[in-house]
This record gives C-alpha cells, structure tokens and sequence, in this order.
C-alpha cells in the first residue's frame, strides 16, 4: 500500500482514508472553533508545564522514532532538548515573575502606606496654614494695637509736659543757685512784652542735658515749667517774633516747647526743610505733633511728611 508524509505531523503514516482526510485538513485553511482555541491554548500551557520530553511529542511518534531516517531522529532529539531548555527556561521565567510580582505587590503596599502619610501630611499642612493665617491676622491686630498705645503714650507725655518750656545755651552756672527766682527776673528783660503782664509763676526749674552732648564744651539745658499754659505761649510767641534776639553774657538764647523724645524725633526731621525754606525768606513754622507751616503770600500751606514739604520746596 501506498506511503505519504503528513505536513501537520512531520512522520511517516500508512496510507488510509482516515489519513487523507486528516493531511487535507491540515492543508485546508479551516477557521477553528473557539472551543478548539480553548483546547489547543490548554494542551500547550500543558506541554510547557511538563519537562518530561517524552510529552512534548505524541506517544505513537516516540515509539516510531527506530522507522525513521537518522537524520530525522537526530532533528528530533536536537528538538526535544531544544524544548526541555525551554521548559527550564519558562519555569525560571515563572519563578521571576512570581518573585517580581511579591516585590509589585509589596511596593504597592508600601506606595498605599506612602499615599496615607502624605493625606495625613496634607490635613496637618491645612491645619498649620490655617493656624499661621491665624497667628499673621492676631500679629496684625496686635501690631495695630501698640501703634494705637504708643501713639496714645506719646500724647499723654506731651500733654504732661504741656506747660514746660526748653531753655538752650544758658551759660552753666548762670542762675545760680535759684533758677526759679533767676527765671522770673529775667523773663520779663528778655521779652518786654511780658513786663506789662502778671509776674510768671514757675513750678520747677533744672538742668537737663542729653548723654550724646559733651557737657564740658556746651552748656546743659535749662528745663522750666510754667504754672499757666498762657504764659508758654506768650513766652514762644515773644520768642518767635520777628527781629527777636535774645542775648545773656554774649550767649544766643533759644526756647523751645517741651514735648516727649517720639514727637522730638518727628520734628528733627523737618529741620532741613525748615531751614532750606528760612534762607529763602518765607516764613515757617511746626505745629503739633509735627507739621510744617508755610506761609506764602498769605496763603497756607501744611505738610505732614518731609516728601511733600520737599517737592514743595523745589516748585518755589
């Protein structure tokens, strides 16, 4: 009986009916059922879970191998160990992927435990922030607050020291031992306006001077305060007067108000605008707590910073 080589197996079969339906099969480009997919996926996932070589060939074509061609068996051999190297290779694939996949899962553990802390993190942040925004409003306030105290603790000193008046370049040791009998003596020689009015009354009368000034060099200043507020004003008023010059043993005498060292600073700066304004001829003068007059053909002007006194200044 005939012989002929089935394509599909690649061995030599007896010639039958049942073996020519079967080459043709294999030879037709049928389109498999989706339950012989299933059964040829699960047969080869079978074939590659074993390392027996002798399952990775049908039983019938082991047996025959002694009816084949050498060169046949040899192929055959070269291919059964071929896949028995496969097979180890697949399982220490497998065994990575599973080492692989304990690792995976124990990262995404520790990304889960990771994600928890930084929730936990990010709700401690919201709460720190709210707190400091907190914290900046009541700094805010607060700071708002001992600028409104110190503001009133300035006042309340200038108005202590409402009465006071400020006397500089008094030669040391002029009053003598009295200043307050020394002062109402010479008021009214000083300023004659002062003659036809009642004798001034003084409280108290010292010297004060400041630790910056070399007492050694310049005299120390005369510090007196009035018993009524009109004679302070009739005293500042007679000093500021036009042509006023007061002279004691060839000293230039100044008076001044008394007011705290916060309202002194205030009015120190405008000094050199004062005197940039006096070389000029126009008269000027500081109100309280510390406000430039300018008087300008009979027009005034009042500034409360040292900006608009000098842009001021620059368009005269």
């Amino acid at each position: 009986m005939p012989t002929s080589h089935c394509m599909s197996e690649g061995l030599r079969w007896k010639w039958s009916p049942a073996t020519e339906k079967r080459c043709a099969e294999d030879m037709c480009p049928v389109t498999p059922s989706p339950q012989f997919k299933s059964t040829k996926k699960k047969t080869r996932t079978q074939l590659f879970d074993e390392t027996d070589p002798s399952t990775l060939l049908p039983a019938d074509a082991v047996s025959n191998l002694t009816d084949q061609p050498p060169d046949l068996v040899a192929l055959i051999h070269e291919l059964r160990g071929t896949l028995r190297e496969l097979c180890v290779d697949v399982k220490a694939i497998r065994k990575d992927m599973d080492s692989f996949q304990r690792r995976l899962t124990g990262v995404e553990s520790e990304l889960s435990a990771v994600n928890s802390s930084v929730a936990k993190l990010s709700g401690r942040t919201d709460i720190l922030q709210a707190a400091q925004r907190q914290d900046r409003e009541e700094f805010r306030l607060a700071s708002s607050d001992i600028a409104k105290l110190q503001t009133r603790i300035t006042e309340l000193e200038d108005r202590n020291r409402l009465n006071n008046l400020r006397l500089v370049n008094l030669p040391e040791n002029a009053e003598g031992g009295d200043a307050i009998s020394f002062l109402q003596h010479q008021l009214p020689v000083w300023f004659p306006s002062l003659a036809n009015r009642e004798p001034v009354e003084i409280e108290w009368a010292h010297r004060v001077y400041s630790s910056r000034e070399n007492s050694s060099t310049r005299p120390r200043r005369l510090i007196f305060k009035v018993l009524r507020y009109n004679d302070r004003l009739a005293i500042l008023k007679a000093f500021r007067q036009p042509g006023t010059k007061i002279v004691h043993d060839q000293a230039h005498l100044l008076f001044f108000a008394d007011y705290s060292s916060v309202t002194v600073q205030k009015r120190k700066a405008f000094s050199s605008c004062m005197s940039t304004i006096k070389q000029k001829g126009i008269p000027n003068f500081l109100l309280y707590p510390a406000k430039l007059k300018v008087i300008i053909n009979s027009e005034m002007h009042v500034f409360s910073s040292i900006e608009e006194a000098d842009r001021f200044i620059k368009n005269i």
